[in-house]
């Protein structure tokens, strides 16, 4: 039976080399078993429907066994590649289209999980004060610094008459009065931040610093005599600021209290935008309220009178200077 299917599939390969090739076209395999006619002769009919066809006789069942498991190989090869290829879309394309829809996938429970895990950033409100360090303030309604406060103030407007007609007849101005109206003259000449700087170094070069304890005088008071101490460059820089243009409500005259000397200190703070901008009698430089470092804020005085910050005590500590001040 073995050289007989031998040379039945020999024969076939010869007819299939010799002679007319059929057009090409898939082939399909079949294999059917079929009720043999007698014990002596089962009967195997293994066919190629592209129409060869072997006889029963030919083949024997090892035969066919191995030709339907060669077959079921192939179709479990091939099978799912052949309706990918049928439908248009490639197996790799298929492939990167996967990858691409897990990695998405991977990413947004990455993000997910990264939300959980990081902290959002917190949202700081801006100061609700209007006053210098954004810290709340309350009004003083008596006291020796209110009425010495209200004693200068005075003293301001009665010195703001004559500034006035100092303008009006400069040649009728003291020295002092010239000088003064010179400084206003160039910081309004000036805007924003160089106003505020033109002032604050005129007035710095203008006044020799010289304790003068117990005494507030008036800016042409200051400049005829030349010399003072913070809180006399603080007066005068307050006033100056205001004659050139600066709105009355956005000065202030500060006390603090410097803890590394342990002294308090007049300052003047104005504002520039959402910022304060503070004006100090030893230094050039222009500083934000938030750089001034290692003080305690005291007082804040004003065109509508004396009112002390409320979240900061004052420290208690050898106060001459606070006598000074007074």
């Amino acid at each position: 039976m073995g050289m007989v299917a031998a040379s039945t599939f020999a024969d076939l390969r010869h007819q299939e080399m010799t002679g007319p090739r059929p057009p090409h076209r898939s082939m399909r395999l079949s294999l059917r078993m079929s009720t043999p006619q007698s014990a002596q002769e089962p009967s195997h009919n293994f066919s190629v429907e592209s129409g060869y066809s072997i006889p029963s006789r030919s083949i024997s069942p090892w035969y066919a066994v191995l030709a339907a498991f060669f077959a079921l190989v192939l179709c479990a090869a091939f099978g799912n590649a052949a309706s990918l290829f049928a439908s248009g879309v490639s197996p790799t394309m298929s492939g990167v289209a996967t990858t691409a829809r897990d990695d998405s996938r991977l990413q947004g429970r990455a993000k997910a999980r990264i939300g959980l895990i990081t902290p959002a950033t917190p949202i700081i409100p801006p100061p609700t004060s209007n006053e210098p360090f954004g810290l709340e303030t309350m009004p003083v309604l008596s006291g020796r610094l209110l009425s010495t406060w209200r004693s200068v103030q005075d003293d301001i407007r009665a010195e703001g008459l004559v500034l006035a007609r100092c303008r009006m007849n400069t040649g009728r101005c003291s020295p002092p009065v010239k000088h003064f109206l010179s400084i206003i003259a160039e910081g309004r000449a000036h805007t924003g931040r160089a106003r505020i700087g033109v002032i604050n170094r005129a007035i710095n070069m203008a006044i020799r610093p010289k304790s003068d304890p117990g005494h507030w005088k008036p800016p042409l008071d200051i400049l005829s005599t030349g010399s003072g101490d913070c809180k006399d460059y603080a007066v005068a820089k307050y006033v100056a600021l205001i004659e050139a243009c600066v709105a009355e409500k956005d000065v202030r005259l500060v006390i603090v209290r410097d803890l590394a000397l342990g002294q308090d200190h007049a300052v003047v703070a104005t504002r520039l935008g959402m910022n304060w901008i503070m004006l100090d009698n030893r230094w050039l430089t222009l500083l934000e309220d938030a750089e001034m470092r290692r003080v305690a804020r005291l007082f804040v005085l004003d065109h509508d009178g004396l009112r002390k910050f409320v979240r900061e005590e004052r420290p208690k500590l050898p106060d001459r200077m606070w006598s000074a001040l007074n």
